[in-house]
């Protein structure tokens, strides 16, 4: 399913399910590749809520900082690829890609 990008920071914004959006890192440079924390959309597991995943402009790592799980993003903020396949199976039982926009299965 190709997803289409909210053109702003999802601080506070809705979003629809045929959406993903992002927010931006406190005290980071704005909405660009370099400012943004999350990639956000609906759950594909069925459950009714937002999914966050956690991005890095380098590679995945298992721990920021803060002990956040990180994945690599390619920094295309219209149509993105996130590395590795993103595995919620514990929470809402989806596991899969987002790959040049398109979230699969």
């Amino acid at each position: 399913m190709k997803l289409s990008m909210v053109p702003f920071s999802l601080n506070g914004n809705a979003i629809a399910r045929d959406q993903f959006g992002y927010t931006t890192l406190a005290g980071g440079s704005g909405f660009n590749a370099t400012g943004i924390d999350t990639i956000q959309f609906w759950c594909r597991g069925d459950k009714k809520r937002i999914c966050a995943v956690p991005l890095t402009l380098g590679p995945n790592i298992d721990a920021d900082s803060r002990g956040v799980k990180r994945w690599h993003w390619d920094g295309n903020m219209e149509a993105p690829t996130l590395l590795p396949s993103i595995g919620c199976d514990a929470r809402c039982g989806w596991h899969g890609n987002i790959v040049a926009g398109d979230i699969a299965p």
